[in-house]
């Protein structure tokens, strides 16, 4: 269980699958070089300076 309802899964399932992370062929299947990429490359974000 993870707290969460059927249809924000889906959601996000779905997302994975069109970013092609994972397939869905009766079962999940996880491309895993794919998602080391995305979990384990850290871009550089530059934050907004706040005026002080």
């Amino acid at each position: 269980m993870i707290g969460t309802t059927r249809s924000r899964v889906s959601f996000f399932l779905n997302k994975f699958r069109k970013l092609g992370l994972i397939s869905y062929n009766g079962k999940i299947e996880v491309h895993r070089s794919l998602l080391n990429a995305v979990l384990y490359e850290k871009p550089q974000l530059q934050r907004d300076e706040k005026p002080t």
